[in-house]
């Protein structure tokens, strides 16, 4: 697809191109007529991912992967997912485009910067990318965050990197349904705004003091329906077995007990359909052969309907980045208990 990728870093570009505001509540975003290429109805970006360093066993030296993409994309063809693939490595070279001369860092500031990326016909996505460093302590690895769009706009989608940021110091979930919002949204033609409405991780408590609780009855809840209904008894049985009086260390060993074994017994056998084309290559989760292996009609159920939510999504999508040979911390959990 790619006859060639041609990149041009422009750092601290803000102050060439117009600033497009994106406020924690309220975002606004106007475009001059100047440039007749911001058509009514053309969406803000394609994907945003997350590029990291990973250290290969083999070399010892640290290569770019990407550890996080949004929207993770299904139901591609062969040769679809080849193209995506050779672009997701281009990407991953211009976002550290320095090499392998990395080592964990202490300080790092922040840079923005974009490229191109020139298609075989001459059509052209642009790339926009914040590198820094993680929130944490001690030495640690870069890493950046990358937006591809057929815009061209170096402020906005800066300031869109400023949200992001901020919502990836909580937690990675904070990102998505800021993004998808944003994704959803057409981009306005000129002299017209679009809105898009995102509550900032901190505001929570604003709306709600943490001390009222939102119930739902009993009734009114689909475990009876959602849950297979044998393991659902084991899970009530187990918390059933802490004392009347349970101490806080008594009920944080209790409530994973109860849950560990009913996700083994549903998807602890994930790994074993994650397509590699090499042991240090990131993967591909193989969706339908996943639930399939499963005997249990029932629990094949719950199976389908799980695979579809952020949670199981972003955990499956770690597994794909993670070499075969690392295990994760729920499945060095899953090999103890079935010992």
């Amino acid at each position: 697809m790619w006859s060639s990728f041609r990149g041009k870093i422009s750092r601290d570009r803000a102050s060439k191109e117009p600033d497009s505001p994106v406020s924690p509540e309220l975002a606004a975003v106007e475009e001059k007529p100047r440039d007749q290429r911001y058509a009514s109805g053309q969406f803000f970006f394609e994907y945003l991912v997350v590029v990291s360093l990973k250290k290969n066993i083999r070399s010892g030296e640290y290569e770019p992967q990407i550890s996080y993409q949004f929207p993770k994309r299904d139901g591609m063809v062969r040769f679809q997912k080849e193209e995506e693939e050779k672009t997701l490595k281009a990407i991953t070279l211009f976002c550290f485009p320095e090499g392998i001369n990395w080592a964990p860092l202490t300080e790092y500031r922040s840079e923005t910067f974009s490229f191109v990326l020139t298609e075989i016909d001459g059509s052209r996505r642009n790339g926009y990318c914040r590198r820094l460093l993680p929130h944490g302590n001690g030495a640690r690895l870069p890493e950046a965050y990358c937006i591809i769009s057929k815009l061209a706009c170096f402020g906005l989608f800066s300031k869109i990197f400023d949200e992001v940021e901020k919502r990836k110091v909580k937690s990675i979930a904070m990102i998505y349904p800021f993004m998808q919002s944003l994704r959803e949204a057409p981009f306005p033609a000129p002299g017209n705004t679009v809105n898009i409405k995102s509550f900032i991780p901190e505001s929570g408590t604003e709306c709600i003091p943490t001390e009222v609780c939102v119930c739902v009855c009993l009734q009114i809840g689909d475990e009876d329906s959602i849950l297979p209904h044998k393991l659902r008894d084991e899970i009530l049985q187990a918390l059933k077995s802490r004392s009347e009086k349970a101490t806080l260390e008594e009920m944080n060993r209790v409530v994973p007990e109860a849950f560990l074994p009913f996700f083994i017994k549903t998807v602890g056998h994930f790994a074993k359909h994650i397509a590699r084309p090499g042991p240090e290559k990131p993967g591909q989760f193989q969706k339908r052969s996943f639930y399939k292996a499963l005997e249990s009609k029932s629990t094949r159920h719950f199976v389908k309907k799980f695979v579809e939510t952020q949670m199981f999504d972003l955990f499956i999508q770690e597994a794909e980045q993670r070499p075969a040979n690392q295990n994760g911390k729920f499945t060095k959990y899953s090999k103890k208990f079935l010992q």
